[in-house]
């Protein structure tokens, strides 16, 4: 197994060991790294700081704090055994203070900068880097009349897509969750990898993937104040902004028929509100941990979903979209959305639901997004 790193993502962030520390007397490249993944699935830390009195790491998930031993060449240790498989944001503290580790793994996530680990999961491997062929991400910039400031979103391009001028492609459009931004379904979600491997396997067809971060407001006052702003604004986004931009930029097929829309977490209910509201924008719907028929009230942009299907007949329904897919993981309240989901399918909704063991987590949400795509522009 090695450095799963390697395996899991290619890209500066996991590569960011400095192969050199001024009077340690080492040769040139052969510091050890920081945090290496060891072939039993245990990791192991190592970080030389001479000055430290103590070097604790803590899993954010499971509220676990572990102390690193220092050596006689000030080199401070340990390996961690029985970390659950997926990506797990890590908190560093030196002498109780908490600190980034600057030569560990990072991330944007989890409201804010953090390190991370990244632990395999036995007979998966749909997210790793394959020696298959690849498509590209870009990093586009876009003027926004609904915000009134420029943009960035993060595109993926399948690997026909340079080699092939004259086609036109359908368009996968992401949402992240909270404390995320447009690099979420990159880097912690794998996106490009899933993509390109399902491709590479026949279980999908060839398209673009669009990520903007969800957190939009308006440049117009009183835009932002009503209760909605945070589930509405990244859909006026969307249709008065980046979708134009993208189907005058990109060679792709610009009807809904040929557009989908995710989302994890917030970006869950941001997807479910878009298709509740404007479902002329999309025919493809995927809710990955996001609400079916229950309101959460203490969530900001609260709303009750249920509404939507009391005032739609199944009829009406089932003409809007080609494809829903909710998901939800076994740990956070699956077994009671699976619930929810069954009586709407009995009452004729077509509506689709995954869960899988899980947390509210990328983890799940990678299996949930691969799930979403093999079913898309059939």
């Amino acid at each position: 197994m090695g450095n799963c790193y390697y395996y899991l993502q290619a890209g500066p962030l996991e590569f960011c060991q400095y192969p050199y520390t001024p009077g340690r007397g080492l040769a040139y490249g052969k510091e050890e790294h920081t945090v290496t993944l060891l072939e039993d699935g245990s990791v192991k830390f190592s970080v030389y700081d001479p000055a430290a009195e103590s070097i604790e790491v803590e899993f954010t998930e499971e509220d676990r704090r572990i102390a690193l031993v220092k050596d006689d060449q000030d080199v401070w240790r340990a390996v961690v055994s029985g970390i659950p498989a997926g990506l797990r944001y890590m908190k560093w503290y030196k002498d109780g203070v908490e600190m980034i580790q600057k030569k560990a793994p990072v991330l944007y996530g989890f409201g804010g900068v953090h390190n991370y680990v990244e632990i395999p999961e036995e007979n998966e491997d749909f997210y790793h880097l394959k020696q298959v062929p690849h498509g590209s991400l870009r990093t586009e910039y876009y003027e926004s009349q609904f915000t009134g400031e420029t943009r960035s979103c993060i595109v993926y391009t399948p690997p026909s897509y340079d080699a092939n001028p004259d086609k036109a492609y359908p368009v996968l459009y992401l949402l992240n969750g909270g404390g995320e931004n447009e690099t979420a379904w990159s880097q912690q979600g794998k996106i490009n990898f899933i993509l390109d491997n399902l491709i590479a396997e026949g279980k999908c067809g060839e398209m673009l993937a669009v990520m903007n971060a969800g957190y939009v407001f308006s440049e117009k006052e009183g835009e932002n104040d009503d209760y909605s702003a945070l589930m509405d604004n990244i859909s006026q986004l969307l249709m008065r902004d980046c979708i134009p931009f993208i189907e005058k930029k990109f060679r792709v097929i610009p009807d809904r028929a040929h557009r989908a829309v995710c989302g994890a977490s917030a970006g869950a209910s941001q997807t479910q509100w878009m298709a509740i509201h404007y479902p002329e924008l999309v025919d493809y719907v995927g809710v990955f941990s996001g609400r079916l028929l229950e309101e959460i009230k203490e969530q900001p942009g609260h709303y009750d979903p249920s509404s939507f299907y009391q005032e739609k007949s199944s009829e009406e329904y089932n003409a809007l979209f080609q494809y829903v897919l909710y998901a939800r993981g076994l740990d956070e309240s699956g077994q009671q959305q699976k619930a929810e989901a069954e009586s709407l399918i009995t009452q004729g909704y077509h509506i689709d639901f995954y869960t899988a063991p899980g947390r509210h987590e990328w983890h799940f949400w990678r299996k949930a997004v691969r799930k979403f795509i093999m079913h898309l522009f059939k």
